[in-house]
C-alpha cells in the first residue's frame, strides 16, 4: 500500500518510518509494498485531525534518532490516553528512544514474512488491551461471576509478586545484565534443553532465556512451540550471526540478541518481552470473563452498560478513522429450530437463536460477542475485515452442524 486511505481498506494501519539512509529507506519501501495495510509516513503527520495508525514501525540503525513524525504521533496518541504501538525493525533502540515507549524490537535479520507477522501481532496485543479496559469500565470486573474470583491452586502472595524467568544453558550473562534491574526476578536455571521442558512441566515461567549451540537452541525453541502450553511463552535466544537469527525467528523465537550485545541491551529486550508477556496475560483473562454461557449469560448484559461500551469503543475507534461494526445475531439464519442448550449445559432450558453459539466459537475473545438486554444476541467487531471473517466463521459452521 501507498497512503492512509488505500491502507485503511485492508486491515491494520501500520505507518512505516525510516532513518533517511539508503539501505532503511529500501528496507521501508519493501515493507509497504510487501505489507497489506502499511503506508510510508505522510507528510501531514502532524495535523491534529489526521487518524492515528494502528502501529508504527521505525527502520533504521541505532546512531539515528526517530523522526519528528513519529515523536509527534506518540505524543497525539498519549495526549489522547490511546496506545499506539512501535516496533523497532533494527539490533537497537534507536538514539534518545524511551524503552517504555517501544513495544518490540525485531532484528535486521528477520524474514521479512517474519516481521509482518510481529506487526500484526503487536496492532493485536494492543487492541486487546484496549479492549479490556473498555469491557471493564463498563460492565466493571466480572459481569457474569462478580463475586467468584479464586486465585490459582498453589498461588500465594509471595509467589505472586515474583517474576520466574527460566535459563537455558550459560546464565551468566542473563544474571548479570539484570543484576540491580527488576528485583522481582527471579532466575531459575538448567543447563539442557530437556531439562529446560522438564522444568516447564513443573511450574509457570513469565520467560525463557537460551544461551545454547544455534542447533540446541533450534531444538528447543521448535519443541516448545509444537506445545500448547508453551506457544505463547515468550523465548530470548542468544545468537549471533544473520543467519542463526533468521532461523530462530522462523521457529518461533520471540527475540535473538547478539551475545556480544551491552547488558543494558540485554535486560532492555528482557524487559520488553516480560512486558508484552504480561500484557497478553492480562488482556486473555479480563476478555475471558465476558464469554460466559451459565444463568447470568443468558439474561443478558444491561443494555446500558452495552452503550456505555459502546460509545468508549466508538471514541476510540474514531481516533483511529474507523467505526464499530454491529451484527444482529437473531437475523440470522432465524428461520432454524431453537438450540436446546449451550454445549456445556446440556440440561437447560433453550436459549433460543443457536447463532450466539456458533458466534462464539468463532469469534476471537477480542470480539464482543453477548446478549444484551432489550436488544437480544450481538457482535460487534472493530473493522470491516473482522466483521466478514466472522460471518463466514459463522456462515460455515451453522452450514455444517445441525441445530434441531
Amino acid at each position: 500500500m501507498s497512503d492512509p486511505a488505500t491502507a485503511a481498506e485492508f486491515g491494520p494501519r501500520v505507518l512505516v518510518g525510516h532513518a533517511g539512509h539508503a539501505r532503511a529507506e529500501a528496507r521501508a519501501q519493501a515493507l509497504v509494498e510487501a505489507m497489506p495495510g502499511a503506508f510510508a509516513c505522510p507528510a501531514d503527520s502532524d495535523e491534529p485531525d489526521t487518524p492515528l495508525p494502528d502501529a508504527l514501525v521505525w527502520i533504521g540503525e541505532a546512531a539515528g534518532g526517530l523522526s519528528p513524525a513519529i515523536s509527534i504521533l506518540q505524543e497525539r496518541a498519549l495526549a489522547r490516553k490511546t496506545a499506539l504501538p512501535l516496533v523497532i525493525s533494527g539490533d537497537r533502540l534507536p538514539a534518545g528512544a524511551c524503552a517504555r515507549a517501544v513495544d518490540a524490537i525485531v532484528p535486521q535479520a528477520c524474514p521479512p514474512a517474519i516481521l509482518q507477522e510481529r506487526l500484526a501481532e503487536a496492532v493485536r496485543q494492543s487492541l486487546r488491551m484496549e479492549e479490556a479496559r473498555l469491557r471493564r469500565a463498563a460492565f466493571g470486573r466480572d459481569p457474569f461471576a462478580p463475586d467468584a474470583m479464586p486465585l490459582l491452586p498453589g498461588e500465594d502472595a509471595a509467589r505472586r509478586s515474583r517474576i520466574p524467568v527460566l535459563v537455558a544453558g550459560n546464565g551468566s550473562r542473563v544474571a548479570a545484565a539484570l543484576a540491580g534491574g527488576l528485583s522481582a526476578i527471579e532466575l531459575v536455571g538448567c543447563l539442557t534443553p530437556d531439562a529446560a521442558l522438564a522444568r516447564l512441566g513443573e511450574r509457570p515461567f513469565r520467560m525463557l532465556v537460551a544461551d545454547l549451540p544455534e542447533a540446541r537452541a533450534l531444538d528447543l525453541v521448535a519443541a516448545l512451540r509444537r506445545d500448547p502450553r508453551h506457544i505463547a511463552l515468550p523465548v530470548m535466544v542468544l545468537a549471533g550471526g544473520a543467519s542463526a537469527t533468521a532461523a530462530l525467528l522462523e521457529a518461533g523465537a520471540s527475540d535473538v540478541v547478539a551475545p556480544t550485545a551491552p547488558d543494558e541491551d540485554l535486560a532492555t529486550r528482557c524487559r520488553m518481552l516480560l512486558r508484552t508477556g504480561a500484557r497478553r496475560h492480562l488482556a486473555g483473562a479480563c476478555l475471558s470473563r465476558y464469554r460466559g454461557s451459565g444463568p447470568r449469560a443468558r439474561a443478558g448484559l444491561p443494555r446500558d452498560a452495552f452503550e456505555r461500551y459502546l460509545a468508549g469503543l466508538r471514541r476510540a475507534l474514531a481516533l483511529r478513522g474507523g467505526e464499530p461494526h454491529l451484527l444482529r445475531l437473531d437475523e440470522i439464519d432465524a428461520a432454524r429450530p431453537p438450540f436446546a442448550a449451550d454445549n456445556d449445559d446440556p440440561f437447560a432450558a433453550a436459549i433460543g437463536n443457536p447463532v450466539r453459539s456458533a458466534a462464539l466459537a468463532a469469534s476471537r475473545d477480542e470480539d464482543f460477542v453477548a446478549r444484551v438486554a432489550e436488544i437480544g444476541d450481538v457482535a460487534l467487531v472493530r473493522n470491516r475485515q473482522a466483521l466478514e471473517r466472522i460471518e463466514r466463521r459463522i456462515a460455515a459452521i451453522v452450514a455444517s452442524t445441525s441445530f434441531a
